[in-house]
């Protein structure tokens, strides 16, 4: 019997599969039609994966995250948005924070709720984050003061897996990338 953990994926043909073996027990996966592989087959990795109960971690163990205090009518940050593992996260931040929210805190929750004394908030539980977001602006802090507000490009904390790939075969940066 092997510890190991395999995933099998096929898209040669009009039906795409899943697979995932766990020591001696395989969970499988599958769907008709070639239009809907590309829309529908990591859905179906994360099917099979929550039937085989694994957490198939694409993000190597990391979030993006921050630490913010709200006040009346400030926004205080204290740590700010970078990438860090659930426990870097909490080492970082001064103090337990009263609640955690997200898509990585929901795929961390056992280390969430040891951290802070309390599950994260469900997303399903929550407003439209954009909204949320443009609600934020009022709110003294939320806004930095060097923000060229003409301008707006998103943040992402750190490559995309395949750029870091191709820089390290390559030895230089991407050819336009952000970096």
């Amino acid at each position: 019997m092997s510890d190991e953990t395999w995933l099998a994926i096929d898209t040669a043909t009009d039906v795409a599969s899943v697979a995932v073996r766990v020591r001696e027990q395989t969970f499988t996966r599958s769907i008709r039609g070639a239009r809907q592989h590309a829309a529908q087959i990591v859905p179906l990795i994360a099917d099979v994966l929550k039937a085989a109960q694994l957490p198939l971690d694409a993000l190597r163990g990391q979030v993006y995250g921050a630490v913010y205090e709200f006040t009346e009518d400030a926004v205080k940050t204290l740590v700010p948005a970078d990438v860090f593992t659930i426990a870097q996260l909490a080492a970082a931040a001064p103090r337990r924070p009263e609640l955690a929210v997200g898509d990585g805190a929901a795929r961390y929750r056992a280390e969430v709720q040891q951290w802070t004394g309390r599950p994260p908030v469900d997303l399903d539980a929550l407003p439209p984050i954009a909204g949320s977001l443009l609600a934020l602006y009022e709110y003294e802090g939320a806004r930095s003061p060097r923000a060229d507000t003409s301008v707006a490009e998103p943040v992402y904390g750190r490559p995309a897996e395949a750029q870091v790939k191709w820089e390290t075969r390559h030895g230089r940066s991407l050819p336009h990338s952000s970096r």
